[in-house]
């Protein structure tokens, strides 16, 4: 369990594979659902270029940014739509985002459906 999810300090998954699944309530049902990543990575940056830029709308998604949910396996599609509750389990991005060292930021924005919008901060740490 993370007290603070803005500092999650990911070890080398070869020795410790972490339990990091998230959980989602949304009273009011899922209306818009966005992740904006940051990094200071200049690789990983290049690498969500490729995936279509750093802003990836969850519920209509990019053909390009499909990449980049074979490696962070965010919840998407139509079917978040109305949803009151969203689970992910970004456990299966250890492996991969251990190859790029330096601090990742994702900044997952929900709008329920009555147009609240609230922004959970999410900040992998790689050493």
């Amino acid at each position: 369990m993370f007290d603070d999810l803005s500092n999650i300090v990911i070890p080398d998954p070869a020795v410790t594979k972490m339990d990091l699944r998230l959980v989602a309530t949304i009273p009011n049902g899922v209306k818009k659902f966005t992740v904006h990543i940051e990094t200071d990575n200049a690789s990983f940056r290049s690498a969500l270029e490729v995936a279509g830029g750093a802003d990836i709308d969850l519920i209509n998604p990019s053909e390009a940014a499909s990449v980049i949910f074979d490696v962070v396996p965010f919840p998407h599609g139509d079917s978040l739509v109305g949803q009151t509750r969203v689970e992910f389990d970004l456990s299966a991005a250890q492996d991969p985002i251990y190859a790029f060292e330096g601090r990742h930021s994702f900044a997952m924005t929900i709008t329920d459906g009555q147009g609240c919008k609230k922004t959970i901060p999410v900040a992998m740490v790689i050493e």
